[in-house]
């Protein structure tokens, strides 16, 4: 489920999901919400649950942050 196998196509995994969460979060930042709005109706997410799950595992890995209400990313040392 987090990462993609024989079983699980790329854009279905929550490293798919992911990189479709990032691609959509402006250089600002976004709300949870607005990102909800953004995605909601693409195949790839199906359920609230699964953004959410894709949300958690992005900020575990340093991807995002959340500052202020805003969601963020997060710069990646070199």
């Amino acid at each position: 489920m987090i990462l993609p196998n024989k079983h699980l196509l790329s854009q279905d995994s929550l490293i798919g999901i992911g990189g479709l969460l990032l691609t959509k979060i402006g250089p600002d930042g976004t709300t949870v919400s607005k990102l909800w709005e953004c995605v909601r109706d693409r195949r790839e997410v199906v359920t609230y649950d699964r953004f959410i799950l894709t949300l958690d595992a992005l900020y575990l890995l340093g991807y995002i942050g959340l500052e202020g209400g805003w969601v963020t990313i997060r710069e990646r040392p070199a």
